[in-house]
């Protein structure tokens, strides 16, 4: 496994969500609150939770908005048919199921 090399906070964050048509889809600013939930996280989506607010300096409220949006984006797409890889540096492919 090829060694990581320390990253800024702008370098760790995600970059906006690529849309069908090849557009992004960025945060519009509006920071307003549209719905509140209180949410029990099981420990391994709390240890999750953790581990991602460390590496990306991001509030929780942040990881949820941005969990939610890239989980609805890939139900989409299985439901179109698309498959979904991940490729490793070497070229390993793993195939990425959304149950």
């Amino acid at each position: 496994m090829a060694a990581r090399t320390a990253r800024t906070a702008a370098e760790r964050r995600p970059s906006p969500r690529v849309g069908k048509e090849g557009s992004t889809v960025e945060d519009s600013g509006d920071r307003q609150a549209r719905s509140r939930f209180s949410v029990a996280l099981i420990s391994a989506a709390e240890k999750a939770m953790t581990y991602l607010m460390r590496r990306t300096e991001m509030n929780k409220s942040d990881i949820v908005n941005r969990a939610v949006q890239v989980y609805a984006y890939m139900e989409e797409r299985q439901e179109e048919g698309y498959e979904i890889f991940l490729r490793a540096e070497d070229g390993t492919m793993e195939r990425l199921r959304i149950m």
